[in-house]
């Protein structure tokens, strides 16, 4: 937080040099995310190509890790889905498992349970408990029942049989 964003940049580049570091999770973006772009590395990142999740402002770093062929994910909110409470629940380790780490078919289903809002960050409370959550609204898919594949060899099935779940299956493409 507060760092330049060549300092961000560093960081960046970093995790794409380090070969134990097998998928990239932002934690946060910024407003001013675009001046980090010019900073990155591609070589490095071509070098060793790695998932990358983050929201909100990092879709900067999604549209440039597209144009490399970096497979990369939206989503994953750290204060909404990994940071809150005492740890990572089930279903969201599965998914982040499934797309940064084994690039494996995933079974979405109804999580049962979530929270939009928890505990403020300057609450003790919000590293040690989960804020309110309530049932959830079953799943249902509003698009086509059809495989639909792009560059990046994502796939997304909605089985025709359950039509409240769907599979994920993703893959970088360099592989």
């Amino acid at each position: 937080m507060g760092a330049t964003p060549e300092a961000r940049a560093a960081d960046i580049n970093d995790a794409f040099a380090d070969p134990r570091i097998r998928g990239i999770l932002a934690v946060t973006g910024g407003e001013d995310q675009i001046t980090v772009i010019p900073h990155l590395n591609a070589e490095l990142a071509r070098a060793d190509p790695k998932p990358f999740l983050g929201t909100s402002d990092n879709t900067n770093l999604h549209h440039w890790l597209w144009g490399l062929g970096i497979a990369s994910f939206y989503g994953g909110s750290t204060q909404v889905h990994l940071g809150p409470g005492p740890g990572v629940d089930d279903i969201h380790a599965r998914s982040l498992r499934a797309a940064l780490l084994a690039g494996q078919t995933l079974d979405i289903t109804d999580p049962g349970e979530s929270e939009d809002i928890g505990f403020d960050w300057a609450d003790p409370r919000a590293l040690k408990h989960f804020g309110e959550r309530e049932p959830t609204e079953p799943w249902t898919w509003h698009g086509p029942r059809r495989s639909v594949t792009g560059a990046t060899e994502r796939l997304l099935t909605v089985p025709t049989e359950h039509p409240s779940t769907c599979a994920v299956s993703c893959s970088d493409r360099s592989s």
